[in-house]
């Protein structure tokens, strides 16, 4: 009789085991921007007048939609029916055009952008309560909203919006206690959409990871020294490799050991950024001149960012490396990307003209999709000379970039 019954208690002493949930996930501000939330627009096309008992205060209250990751309608109004300006946005989840009076995020004039026939304005950033399932969620909100008065008596308008919505829980990764945030990118106020890579439609296209997004804080809890990684992949803590799991509620979190087979990469630049895309594994890095660990696999090296230091505003970007990187397990790999840079000037004639193009590439050899200077803007602009076979000078013109 003993042992008839000892064995069913084994069994779910394992089974208890094997779903033990080590925090618990609850709804919390985010900040888009460092989540990675790729701005929405909403422009003059789909921006019109409020309709009738919409929701809005304010006579002029003009409304639109934006979409990915959300299908919100927007309101740019005022918070108060006495508003003598627009002062908020309002937001409505649904889609559908209907505010409620409160979810709503305060707007307020750029002074330093804004001119004497443009006015420019910093939506937020703030965090609003929304309802889906009956579950409550936390999405964070910010953005900027542009008004430029025209000589007619028109306007031309432009908001701009990043959101996203996150939870967040304390986790354990071996001994040692993490706190994790996972951050929804795909608009399904979901948090466990498994990164995907979704294969570029273009020979010039970079391919994507779409899934949901992880950090796992490595410092006082504030996520200002983290971990980045995609839902559903390995990440790196502590030395080791372990694969963040969430309930079926979303309600629970926990961390298990992942024995993944690794090598190593070194590039030589002393702050850079980028998200290696493999056809089994997808990992977002944030390196420098050290040997970074990578689980093995065949990488697309994509959004390479390479600054002189973490807060310089000085940059470079290379959207999509030409040269496929392979990271062989117990080995490393030297990788050559970013600076120095090469330019080249080509030359194309047609129809009597005569049309001069600067190229910049990098080291991979893949175009340079963006340069920006300490002041975080475009670099003045190249100039070139034209001289003849005894070296006179026969033209001289300066580049403009677009």
């Amino acid at each position: 009789m003993r042992v008839r019954y000892v064995v069913p208690m084994l069994a779910a002493i394992l089974l208890l085991a094997e779903v033990s949930w080590c925090g618990d996930l609850k709804p919390a501000p985010c900040d888009p921007e460092a989540a990675g939330i790729a701005p929405v627009y909403c422009t003059n096309q789909n921006l019109t007048g409020a309709a009738k008992d919409c929701g809005t205060v304010n006579p002029k209250a003009i409304v639109g939609t934006v979409k990915s990751p959300y299908t919100v309608s927007v309101a740019i109004d005022c918070k108060d029916a006495d508003g003598k300006a627009p002062d908020v946005v309002r937001l409505d989840f649904t889609g559908q055009g209907k505010f409620d009076g409160q979810t709503m995020v305060a707007m307020k004039v750029n002074k330093e952008m804004s001119g004497p026939n443009a006015t420019v304005m910093d939506i937020g950033p703030g965090t609003v309560s929304v309802k889906r399932g009956g579950k409550d969620y936390l999405v964070s909100v910010q953005g900027k909203y542009l008004a430029i008065a025209q000589g007619n008596g028109s306007c031309v308008r432009q908001l701009t919006l990043q959101m996203a919505a996150a939870v967040e829980g304390q986790c354990d990764f071996g001994a040692k206690s993490h706190k994790v945030r996972l951050i929804d990118t795909t608009g399904n106020l979901s948090f466990t959409t498994t990164a995907q890579a979704v294969t570029a439609t273009t020979p010039d296209a970079a391919p994507k990871v779409i899934g949901d997004a992880m950090f796992i804080d490595t410092g006082d809890g504030s996520f200002t020294s983290t971990i980045k990684a995609f839902y559903g992949q390995p990440a790196m803590v502590d030395g080791k490799w372990y694969v963040v799991n969430v309930s079926d509620d979303q309600a629970k979190v926990n961390a298990n050991a992942a024995d993944v087979p690794s090598g190593t990469i070194k590039i030589d630049h002393p702050f850079w950024t980028a998200t290696f895309v493999g056809t089994k594994y997808h990992q977002t890095v944030t390196g420098n001149a050290s040997a970074v660990t990578l689980p093995a696999d065949t990488y697309t090296i994509t959004n390479y960012i390479e600054r002189p230091d973490a807060k310089s505003k000085a940059g470079l970007l290379v959207a999509s490396s030409a040269r496929k990187i392979e990271v062989v397990a117990g080995k490393n790999t030297d990788v050559a990307i970013g600076s120095p840079l090469e330019t080249s000037l080509s030359v194309n004639v047609a129809g009597g003209a005569v049309g001069f193009n600067l190229k910049c590439s990098d080291a991979s050899g893949s175009a340079v999709s963006s340069l920006v200077n300490e002041k975080g803007v475009l670099p003045d602009a190249p100039s070139f000379t034209v001289v003849d076979a005894s070296g006179k000078q026969v033209y001289q013109a300066t580049l403009a970039y677009g």
